[in-house]
């Protein structure tokens, strides 16, 4: 439960901040990269809801304080100051993404939720280096 809740959290927190990006950012490679992490999260947690119905396991989508200190950052810039808050968040995340998801995917219990992370890691890691890019 404590996997599906960190990988669940973690893209609520990544839709939240894409949204955010949205609103906020006049750049285009950080608008085009925002709504690619809502709908490939969106899609992701989709999967994820499913795997772990089949695994037996709940879904907590709760963020946790780090992140939700993140988003109130994230509210507090503006302007360029807005973007690299932004980008540098999306490194961050992803890379703690990243490293959950191969755990798992290699020690995980749960024979679907394993499968869920072999899938995802390839997505996460495309971020990383789209996050990476960002200005």
């Amino acid at each position: 439960a404590s996997f599906t809740h960190m990988a669940a959290a973690n893209s609520a927190y990544e839709i939240e901040a894409a949204r955010m990006a949205q609103q906020m950012s006049r750049d285009a490679e950080v608008l085009s990269f925002a709504q690619q992490m809502i709908t490939d999260h969106t899609r992701a947690t989709q999967t994820l809801t499913t795997a772990a119905q089949q695994a037996q396991v709940s879904v907590d989508k709760t963020l946790t304080a780090m992140q939700r200190e993140n988003l109130d950052r994230l509210r507090a810039a503006s302007g360029t100051g807005f973007d690299t808050q932004y980008a540098s968040q999306m490194v961050m995340t992803h890379e703690k993404a990243a490293a959950l998801l191969s755990g798992y995917q290699q020690s995980g219990e749960a024979a679907p939720l394993r499968m869920w992370a072999q899938n995802t890691l390839p997505v996460i890691r495309m971020h990383l280096d789209m996050a990476r890019d960002l200005p």
